[in-house]
């Protein structure tokens, strides 16, 4: 198969990709469904904001996947890289949308979220060379980008072994230690990191950065972004699986990702975006959801291999959190998970807090409080444990605490809702910038004065 037929073919892939999941003959969860949506939206209504999905543009990109060879795993190596149709629908999507006034490419920015064996790697690895070679830039700069060299180089070296798969490359680039170059147009592509000795000079025109989620500042983000303004149509493509890290630039992006996807009112044309993720309402260990974090099931995701990180899950709750984000790419909020969440949903009861004094009341129970100051950023917390006079039965009651400032500063960056928590009494927001510690105070005292509370144990930090 030619490289043109290898390319006309994966697109006609994303095409009845897009078809399929709208018709629910492909399950996707919510985020990847109003992917699909736009896209099709755009193709009937682009033009109305001068958008045009060039056929050509999407051919040329995926083309270069047909010159490419596997370089990992038993049953891979040397053999042609295949698009799955998820695959080629990202490919075309991001290269194939033009602004018609300029003739330049539409999208800027890409955020890609998928769990890990889906082939990332080597997917990038393969837009990487696109950017190197079938890209009009003039001397292209591509660059792998992560927060230390090591990691910036596993997407490099993917991209360098794929070269010494494939005849037809290696003719083509010329491999020097950390640099690929394409002489024909004098491109390079090299792995960049924030600890590299200097980052002056940069004129990224691809710029390729792998699991955002382990970056714990926005300064590689930042360093390239700053550095393409001198392109006409650069690409910054981040992709990355879940993490817990929910203050971080990845969440962050995450987070206004799903502000595109769902329109919101400052829609932005150059941000394509799709999350491959379980929806919120899924059982984890429902296997009929897991293919909507992992498109790539059956291929190079083994259901076998699942199902043991699922029963893992359910028994250790330690290895709870990496089955949710790294199989299922979920988000949560920490990085070890103490109780397994759907036990612990299992034994949740409602109650208000005149219940709960009532039942230690009935129980002969005793109070327990643990107390987590914070000041500007963070919440604070006050909980109590209240365990029945046989140790048999527990009820838990727990008030939190947020700068008003800080919630409605907050709630600009982030879907966690904030001011609905606080109107329903799960949160107290205290005035001003600063956590108002007398709130905590008060509440303290009234506990005090209506519970049987043995101690206070409290977080020593500050």
């Amino acid at each position: 198969m030619s490289p043109r037929d290898y390319a006309i073919a994966a697109l006609d892939d994303a095409h009845r990709y897009a078809d399929d999941v709208i018709s629910g003959e492909i399950i996707t969860g919510r985020y990847t469904r109003l992917a699909v949506e736009r896209f099709l939206r755009d193709l009937k209504d682009g033009a109305d904001r001068g958008l045009r999905f060039d056929e050509d543009a999407a051919i040329k990109a995926l083309g270069i996947f047909s010159y490419l060879r596997h370089s990992k795993g038993q049953q891979w190596v040397g053999k042609q890289v295949e698009l799955g149709p998820w695959q080629s629908f990202v490919i075309a999507n991001v290269f194939g949308w033009i602004n018609e006034a300029t003739g330049l490419r539409r999208f800027k920015y890409v955020y890609e979220e998928v769990a890990r064996k889906n082939g990332k790697t080597t997917k990038l690895a393969g837009i990487g060379l696109k950017g190197l070679m079938k890209d009009d830039q003039g001397s292209p700069e591509v660059y792998s980008a992560a927060t230390k060299r090591d990691q910036a180089k596993l997407l490099f070296d993917e991209a360098r072994r794929m070269i010494q798969q494939s005849p037809a490359l290696r003719r083509r680039i010329r491999i020097v230690q950390n640099k690929l170059s394409y002489n024909r147009n004098g491109g390079l592509f090299v792995p960049l990191s924030s600890d590299a000795s200097t980052q002056d000079g940069l004129n990224p025109s691809l710029s390729l950065i792998d699991e955002l989620h382990a970056h714990r500042t926005s300064e590689v983000w930042d360093v390239i972004v700053s550095a393409v303004g001198a392109r006409l149509e650069p690409i910054v493509w981040a992709i990355t699986t879940a993490g817990f890290n929910q203050s971080g630039v990845c969440y962050e992006k995450r987070s206004y990702s799903v502000s595109v996807l769902e329109g919101s009112p400052d829609f932005d044309d150059s941000w394509f975006a799709v999350i491959y993720t379980i929806d919120d309402n899924d059982d984890p260990f429902d296997e009929s959801c897991w293919i909507k974090a992992n498109p790539n099931l059956g291929v190079s995701v083994d259901l076998g291999y699942l199902r043991e990180q699922a029963k893992q899950a359910r028994l250790m709750p330690s290895a709870m959190t990496n089955f949710l984000t790294k199989n299922l790419n979920r988000w949560v909020s920490a990085e070890v998970l103490w109780c397994a969440t759907d036990a612990w949903t299992r034994a949740g009861e409602d109650y208000t807090y005149e219940e709960f004094v009532d039942w230690v009341r009935d129980n002969n129970a005793t109070v327990y409080g643990g107390l987590d100051l914070a000041s500007t950023r963070d919440l604070a917390a006050l909980g109590l444990l209240a365990v029945s006079d046989d140790g048999l039965s527990w009820r838990v009651w727990v008030n939190s605490y947020l700068p008003e400032e800080t919630a409605k500063e907050k709630i600009q960056k982030s879907p966690v809702p904030y001011m609905r928590w606080a109107d329903d009494g799960w949160l107290t927001l205290t005035p001003g910038i600063t956590c108002d510690y007398r709130w905590i105070m008060s509440d303290i005292v009234r506990y005090c004065d209506e519970l049987p509370i043995d101690c206070i144990h409290y977080d020593r930090w500050n």
